[in-house]
């Protein structure tokens, strides 16, 4: 062997002895194709419906679809997303492989399967041998699994979960990195004999539920493929429900494949306009379905995730406790900015859970709701709210029916985007109880326009745009206690939280509206009727302008009247049945130049610093 080819070959031994790997199988499209080799400190990835191997010293590892894997020092595998397969070839001294994601590693002396999505949940499955799994932040904090063994962590853990028990031949014969085109792996004797070595538990059954923490989650899955649906086969695991449910020792099973739940479900396929989410045993508290947007072949975007159809759920899914809930929530596993993770519920969508159930829509950015009607159970128990959120977006709704006991339309508290808009055009949206619309600590921007109409029933209408704008315009407002329309935001000077109320009908016990920031406001009142059975205001800030347009009817005992400037627009008039009192430094009404104002108890008027609070 001469110089360079002893070279050549020191260059190959030490490449293979800092982690050194080849890709062995390719199946869709990876980020290298087959035969090449990744060396230390190299990124594998897999794109939509791949599959790929790598082999490594004595070891390998399989990847499914959308995975990504970073290779470092020796046989240390640092997993950033995905689902992967990970063993060390039979031999007398099986190599071990360290596997690592962020809060956790992982010593594996067999064959594990790992499911790992940032931010939702990290699921660890020992299919033979044995691993240990331990934090990274506490040396002492480790757990010890056996074959048949599952850990399935919430990420904001600061502990490890007892493991659940898991069908191991199940397991096998559904994963889809185990059953590979490929080929059987080099361990799969291993996990066949620790199949029958598990032996057949009567008491595992077929289970809808993926697990975050104590907290059980249940999620529609879409079995045909060829209508749109999306299938992650490691979750069709067998679990044996273990501390998590209201009935310790019940078991979950599910109707049929067909209405199976899964971490992935949406689009419903067109074929389906009914679909009913069941399951029998043991019951859960929130039953949340997670919708994810329709992406094409290669996992580009394509359309948000939608909604439609008649939705029901069996009431027996659901725990005998307070606090019930149904949530659909569109969801994103990678922070791509491109896909619109919104959630969409179209024309003729019409959702109803079971009594004393309540109904959660959360959009990951935005919520459009169109043409559709949402119910809470029958909107006489407290449980039976409906609360409708966006993370940054808007939220559209749009010529729709909404019952509940109570009732939340709301942007996020962590907002960082754009101003968001809450519109409510041409709806009809009823709660037994009280009504919140925006969030006093998050901007927003609300309508409610053409004919929309907004009732509390026997409690509070509470209105908060944080320094946004609000506008009222040909729609009713009603409350059997107190109606609040406020835009006050105390700190930020560019705020300009203008209050509109054109031709607005507006009924409660007590009305109060009011324009409030520091860089300026206004409060309109053009046209429109306002009831108050004991008391009304209308407040513009300290420095703008209460400003009455048309003609203006007030039935209130007592209507108190706050602005720097308090004024009537040429030919408006604004008749008040009881008492008026103005508190502010310019009168202008009942001058030349300026409309009317006529109280039948009367005219009081003082300097806007004596104002009562709001």
């Amino acid at each position: 062997m001469n110089t360079t080819e002893k070279s050549l070959s020191c260059l190959i031994l030490a490449a293979l002895s800092l982690g050194a790997a080849e890709v062995q199988q390719v199946k869709g499209r990876a980020s290298a194709p087959i035969g090449a080799t990744l060396k230390n400190g190299d990124t594998f990835a897999t794109r939509s419906k791949s599959q790929s191997q790598v082999g490594m010293n004595r070891s390998f590892f399989r990847v499914g679809s959308d995975s990504q894997v970073k290779l470092e020092n020796g046989q240390r595998l640092v997993m950033e997303k995905g689902v992967m397969l990970v063993g060390s070839d039979p031999g007398r001294r099986r190599q071990t492989v360290e596997v690592s994601v962020p809060g956790y590693r992982m010593r594996v002396s067999g064959t594990i399967q790992v499911a790992y999505y940032p931010g939702q949940y990290l699921k660890v499955t020992v299919l033979e041998g044995k691993v240990t799994v331990a934090l990274q932040s506490l040396a002492g904090e480790f757990e010890e699994l056996v074959p048949g063994q599952m850990l399935i962590i919430n990420p904001s853990d600061k502990n490890l979960p007892e493991p659940v028990e898991v069908d191991l031949g199940r397991i096998m014969s559904t994963s889809q990195l185990i059953s590979s085109p490929s080929g059987a792996p080099t361990t799969k004797n291993l996990m066949d004999a620790a199949a029958v070595a598990q032996g057949g538990d009567r008491d595992l059954q077929r289970t809808p539920f993926m697990f975050r923490g104590a907290s059980p989650e249940m999620l529609l899955l879409v079995a045909d493929n060829a209508a749109g649906g999306r299938v992650l086969a490691d979750e069709q695991s067998v679990f044996k429900l273990k501390n998590d449910l209201a009935d310790t020792t019940a078991n979950v099973t599910q109707k049929s494949y067909a209405d199976g739940l899964s971490y992935l479900s949406f689009p419903f396929p067109s074929t389906e306009p009914s679909i009913t989410l069941t399951r029998t045993g043991a019951r859960t508290k929130e039953l949340t379905v997670l919708l994810t947007s329709a992406t094409d072949d290669f996992g580009g975007y394509m359309a948000p995730a939608e909604l439609h159809g008649t939705i029901r759920a069996d009431s027996d899914i659901f725990s005998a406790v307070d606090g019930k809930k149904l949530i659909f929530e569109s969801h994103e596993f990678g922070a791509d900015p491109f896909n619109d993770y919104s959630l969409q519920a179209a024309s003729g969508t019409d959702i109803k859970t079971p009594s004393q159930v309540g109904l959660g829509i959360l959009g990951a950015l935005g919520v459009t709701i169109n043409t559709a009607t949402l119910k809470a159970g029958d909107s006489t128990h407290a449980d039976e709210l409906l609360d409708i959120r966006a993370t940054e977006r808007d939220i559209n709704i749009l010529k729709s029916t909404l019952n509940s006991y109570s009732l939340t339309i709301a942007g996020s508290t962590v907002n960082s985007g754009p101003v968001q808009n809450i519109t409510l055009d041409q709806t009809a949206a009823n709660a037994r109880s009280n009504v919140n619309i925006g969030l006093p600590t998050a901007r927003s921007r609300v309508t409610f326009s053409n004919s929309t109409q907004l009732a509390s029933l026997l409690g509070h209408l509470m209105t908060l745009s944080n320094g946004g704008e609000i506008t009222v315009e040909n729609s009713s407002l009603a409350a059997a206690g107190t109606l609040t329309l406020d835009s006050l935001d105390t700190s930020d000077a560019g705020a300009n939280g203008f209050v509109t109320l054109r031709n607005a009908s507006l009924a409660a016990d007590v009305i109060r509206v009011r324009a409030s920031t520091p860089g300026g406001d206004q409060l309109l009142i053009e046209g429109g009727t306002f009831d108050a059975d004991s008391l009304l205001k209308f407040y513009a800030g300290s420095s703008s302008k209460l400003l009455f347009r048309g003609n203006v009817v007030v039935n209130s005992p007592v209507a108190v009247f706050s602005g720097q400037a308090v004024q009537v627009d040429l030919g408006g008039n604004v008749q008040v049945s009881g008492r008026a009192d103005v508190y502010s430094d310019n009168h202008l009404y009942n001058l030349p130049g300026f409309g009317t104002m006529n109280a039948g108890g009367g005219i009081i008027q003082q300097p806007q610093a004596a104002a009562p609070d709001f």
